[in-house]
């Protein structure tokens, strides 16, 4: 039930289950394309954190993350097709869930890649959301002070 509620985006159902310690019951959601298990994944592979960013659901991201559970939050576990978290945010470009992403987990691994070799910030470039290439640049060199400007115009010349 509680990989069918953050699908659907059910911020109170989600609340309740985590905080009774509701265990996934995959006979629950049998009729449901994502069958739960014990380590909270879909049976795709994809974490809670992953399907809510997935979806852009930046309430159930700020939920999920309050939680700071390992098991729940876990942004560099690799769901479908090997993406984080983090590459579901860049490849949509949210800024908002990058942000946040970026700021829960102190040390993200953004060289992490899915099955094709992505890496978040080649997902940001190849999908032209420059704004997230931005922003996981400026992340990845945090002492470095340069222009956003030059940042972008040294991206779209890739």
């Amino acid at each position: 039930m509680l990989i069918l509620a953050v699908h659907n985006g059910w911020l109170e159902d989600v609340h309740m289950f985590i905080e009774s310690g509701m265990p996934i019951d995959s006979r629950e959601v049998s009729s449901y394309p994502y069958r739960g298990d014990a380590n909270h994944r879909a049976h795709r592979g994809d974490t809670l954190i992953i399907i809510a960013t997935r979806r852009n659901d930046i309430d159930m991201v700020k939920l999920l993350l309050s939680f700071e559970s390992p098991i729940i939050c876990d942004t560099d576990a690799l769901g479908d097709n090997g993406m984080t978290a983090l590459m579901w945010a860049a490849f949509n470009g949210n800024i908002l869930i990058l942000e946040m992403l970026l700021k829960y987990h102190r040390t993200p691994r953004h060289n992490l890649r899915n099955e094709e070799g992505y890496t978040p910030l080649i997902f940001a470039i190849t999908q032209r959301q420059w704004p997230a290439a931005y922003c996981l640049i400026k992340d990845l060199y945090l002492d470095v002070d340069v222009p956003h400007e030059v940042i972008i115009n040294g991206i779209c010349r890739y």
